[in-house]
């Protein structure tokens, strides 16, 4: 069975698909389908990271602000 029932010739025919690229279309899915519902614990590692640099970032652009402010009224 393929999809909905069908045999894999009879889903080929009604999709205008080589039966060949089917097969592959599945054996690829079956072999890849566990890793959908994964976490992705790089990803969430590298989005923790980029919000801690963006917190840097903006603490840093307001120490500038303040240091060009203090160096105004000095001058």
């Amino acid at each position: 069975m393929f999809l909905d029932g069908k045999s894999l010739a009879q889903a080929s025919r009604e999709y205008g698909i080589k039966d060949s690229v089917l097969s592959r279309w599945k054996q690829e899915f079956i072999k890849r389908s566990p890793n959908v519902f994964e976490t992705h614990n790089g990803r969430d590692d590298r989005d923790e990271r980029i919000a801690e640099l963006e917190r840097l970032v903006g603490r840093m652009a307001m120490e500038l602000e303040m240091a060009k402010k203090v160096s105004t009224h000095l001058s």
